[in-house]
């Protein structure tokens, strides 16, 4: 019996696993305006108040983050207008996901 539940607690536990492994996306930004790593630390913090972002790299010599979300909670789009907002930078979307239908 107790094989059993450690059987069936592993499988819970590749399935959790997977769905929030499935549940995250990732998008680039270009963030023209940070000069040195102050800047890209002010950029983390408002990477990680925004809702949605899981995490991120961010470069100020690449002029770019690379940030880790959830899709059901937000977007690319929304991500770089949080920091465009935060902290007055010109933020682009480098590579939004495609949109439905292969468009």
């Amino acid at each position: 019996m107790k094989h059993l539940a450690s059987t069936v607690a592993a499988v819970l536990l590749i399935v959790f696993a997977t769905a929030a492994y499935a549940a995250t996306a990732e998008t680039t930004l270009h963030i023209e305006g940070m000069t040195c790593k102050g800047c890209e630390t002010a950029v983390k913090l408002a990477l990680k108040k925004t809702p949605g972002v899981t995490s991120s790299e961010v470069s100020y010599e690449k002029k770019q983050a690379v940030v880790a979300f959830d899709p059901a909670k937000t977007t690319p789009a929304k991500i770089a207008a949080a920091v465009a907002d935060a902290l007055g930078y010109k933020v682009t979307v480098v590579n939004p996901p495609p949109t439905k239908g292969g468009a």
